[in-house]
């Protein structure tokens, strides 16, 4: 927990992505990695009028990593509401490997002891999760439908023009 307030403190936002669980940050990776490769194949293969819109839709998950979507997803404000919440542990819970801790500022935190035995802030864990698994459904029904719109270019240059007028 000193190390969350330090970084917080700090407001050194891959401090503090780095101490989030392996899978929130796996979780915020891969949103970030689907959401890039959904608008490189948007932009390359849908046409235009769809183009714009699906861009749209994706814009603000399309970060560089998942450092990046996590300071869009916990912008100061939240920042400052986990410092907040952070304090002299009064009351822990223990539950399989996660540790829910109540703290004298009335914070809740769930942690989860890492590979190496430091425990690692569970953050929005399970939502990110599902929602990881959502954008690389997505990322493969845009493939699908830029494969289709693909083959409909191919179909319309290789069709025979049209007799022009009566």
């Amino acid at each position: 927990m000193a190390a969350l307030a330090d970084a917080l403190e700090r407001d050194d936002l891959r401090a503090v992505f780095g101490r989030l669980d392996r899978e929130s940050r796996e979780a915020l990776y891969g949103i970030a990695e689907a959401a890039r490769e959904q608008a490189a194949i948007v932009r390359a293969d849908y046409p235009p009028a769809e183009r714009d819109r699906e861009l749209e839709r994706l814009e603000a998950d399309v970060a560089p990593d998942g450092v990046e979507l996590f300071a869009r997803r916990c912008p100061l404000d939240c920042r400052q509401a986990l410092r907040r919440s952070l304090g002299a542990i009064v009351e822990r819970r223990e539950r399989g490997e996660q540790v829910e801790v109540r703290t004298a500022t009335g914070g809740r935190l769930r942690w989860r002891k890492d590979e190496k035995g430091r425990y690692r802030l569970l953050w929005r864990t399970e939502a990110l999760k599902a929602e990881r698994d959502r954008a690389f459904q997505a990322l493969r029904d845009v493939q699908r439908a830029a494969e289709l719109h693909r083959r409909r270019r191919q179909l319309e240059r290789a069709a025979p023009p049209k007799p022009a007028g009566p």
